[in-house]
């Protein structure tokens, strides 16, 4: 009995290009997406690993990794997330100005903040991280700002 892949058209489309290009980052990076949305996380982070791996086109690589700090936040590996997500913001000027990117940074630093275990209440006050959650989320509402302009 042959079993048929019941994916969406796009889903079949991007399947077939990755046949054809096995390195193809945009098509692996939307595949990705596509399980993502679907609350597929292992197969997300397959999908995006590989267009990270390929490295055929450099947005959607960031884009790739982009999907892979989303995942580490969704599984509360902040401190791995956060890596990802202040190293697309250094290095990738167009993920910069994207409010998201900035939310999702700003959730980071502050789920380490309130998960850090603390000596005392005076560490905690003194940490940097629930400050650089506010500046982050302020960023992020500035940059949702400007994208409605």
């Amino acid at each position: 009995m042959f079993t048929r892949f019941k994916g969406t058209r796009e889903q079949k489309k991007l399947l077939k290009a990755i046949k054809k290009n096995p390195d193809d980052s945009n098509a692996l990076t939307q595949l990705g997406w596509n399980a993502y949305e679907q609350h597929d996380n292992d197969e997300a982070r397959g999908y995006f690993s590989r267009a990270i791996e390929a490295r055929s086109e450099a947005f959607a690589v960031t884009d790739a990794l982009y999907g892979l700090a989303l995942i580490e936040l969704d599984h509360k590996h902040y401190a791995e997330a956060r890596d990802m997500l202040r190293q697309i913001i250094k290095d990738a000027p167009n993920f910069q100005r994207r409010a998201e990117v900035h939310l999702a940074l700003g959730q980071a630093n502050e789920w380490l903040w309130r998960t850090a275990k603390w000596k005392d209440e005076k560490e905690k006050a003194g940490s940097d991280l629930l400050q650089r959650a506010r500046d982050h989320y302020q960023q992020a509402l500035e940059r949702k700002t400007e994208q409605r302009d």
